[in-house]
């Protein structure tokens, strides 16, 4: 498939929110435009914070079940909505408009589509890329096997993010392995000259009350010398939220007077997980060692970041967070768990420390030993980066996903 024919892309992702896939996706469209002249619509089957970002750079669909009646601008009913008049199934509205864009290509960003293609034409289907970040249980949990199975099967070609992810689908789904191609993650990394810590000192940047609080609570702390480690994502179990109450009362056994603070980024107050949270650490009383934020916008995210001695990745099972890469390139090193994705595997050259599945107690070691040993926190930061700037940046590895949607 020549780009000077102006190949025609649908991509379609299951939500507009700030997480990995869609993040991905968003960025890996802007580079698309920047290096090739191709035709481009997005579609999101659920709204969220990110659409705005996406209407700014393409044509954008949103399914919205909203009170049509609703008042809205009118640009935003056409875009959003029109399509949407007299249709209560998202697989329909999204056939609708398969069939409208007619696309050469289809670029389906998450393996949990599959509930919405039952209606895709099978006499006149473009070419259909899947790619995949997501690891056995996510999928059960987010699509369910027969789901799972009905996209693989559309798919002509599926990337995968990581190895354990391809061995997951050849396993559990029999893809054959010559339909796979393993792609890592990516991220946008800074220019080489620039200091992994020049946002070290940037303050909030947000009127939330929540984050200025949270802001204020973390600059005491470090004044006051304390350990500041943690991690940002969504309040879920795989992600490892509810092993906080336990992990901190690890942590507390491990680092004893001298204290330490804990940050979560991406839990906003009035949330049943904030709520839930925030009753285990008042009975605990732990509620002194934690600071929760809410969701924030990126350049808050990584000044946020920018403040931690390390990364505590708790995921039971994340492919290939990005919070860790954008951690890497900024120099903080990553605890993680055995056996739940990629990141875990970077241990073997020295790019993370991983520890037993589940083991909060060596967990809390191996982060008190990185605050005790910062020349060793040091290595570890340096050698993430190093494979962040070389293996798994935006300019590394979109030319590659971008010769699987263009390739004939």
């Amino acid at each position: 498939m020549e780009t000077n024919q102006r190949t025609k892309i649908l991509f379609i992702s299951n939500d507009g929110s700030r997480t990995g896939a869609p993040w991905i996706l968003l960025n890996l469209i802007r580079w698309l435009k920047s290096h090739h002249d191709l035709k481009m619509a997005a579609v999101l089957m659920r709204d969220g914070s990110l659409r705005t970002d996406f209407e700014q750079e393409l044509t954008t669909y949103t399914w919205i079940p909203t009170d049509l009646n609703q008042p809205e601008r009118i640009h935003k009913r056409l875009v959003n909505t029109f399509f949407q008049r007299g249709r209560s199934d998202p697989g329909k509205w999204l056939a609708h408009i398969i069939e409208k864009e007619k696309p050469d290509v289809i670029y389906l960003s998450t393996l949990v589509l599959g509930k919405y293609l039952g209606s895709v034409r099978q006499d006149a289907r473009p070419r259909i890329v899947s790619h995949v970040h997501e690891l056995l249980p996510s999928l059960l949990q987010l699509s369910g096997y027969a789901m799972v199975q009905r996209q693989l099967d559309l798919s002509h070609k599926v990337i995968s993010c990581a190895d354990c992810v391809q061995n997951g689908l050849t396993k559990n789904f029999h893809l054959p392995p010559d339909r796979c191609i393993i792609l890592p993650e990516f991220i946008i990394t800074q220019s080489d000259n620039e200091s992994p810590n020049s946002q070290e000192n940037a303050g909030p940047n947000s009127q939330d009350p929540q984050e200025t609080l949270g802001w204020q609570k973390l600059n005491t702390a470090q004044e006051r010398g304390l350990p500041v480690f943690g991690i940002g994502g969504n309040p879920i179990g795989r992600k490892g939220f509810d092993l906080i109450p336990l992990f901190l009362k690890a942590c507390r056994q491990r680092f004893g007077d001298e204290g330490f603070l804990f940050v979560w980024i991406g839990c906003g107050e009035g949330s049943s997980p904030h709520a839930s949270l925030s009753w285990d650490l008042e009975l605990m009383g732990l509620r002194d060692q934690i600071v929760l934020f809410p969701s924030v916008a990126m350049a808050s995210f990584r000044r946020l970041l920018s403040r931690l001695q390390v990364l505590t990745l708790l995921s039971r099972e994340d492919p290939f967070p990005l919070v860790a890469l954008e951690a890497g390139l900024l120099e903080i090193p990553t605890v993680c768990f055995k056996g739940s994705g990629a990141i875990a595997e970077m241990a073997d050259e020295g790019a993370c420390i991983a520890v037993d599945y589940l083991n909060l107690e060596a967990f809390a070691a191996a982060v008190h030993r990185l605050w005790a040993q910062p020349d060793e926190a040091q290595r570890i930061g340096r050698r993430c980066r190093r494979k962040v700037l070389e293996e798994l940046s935006l300019e590394q590895v979109a030319p590659r996903v971008a010769q699987v949607l263009l390739q004939d």
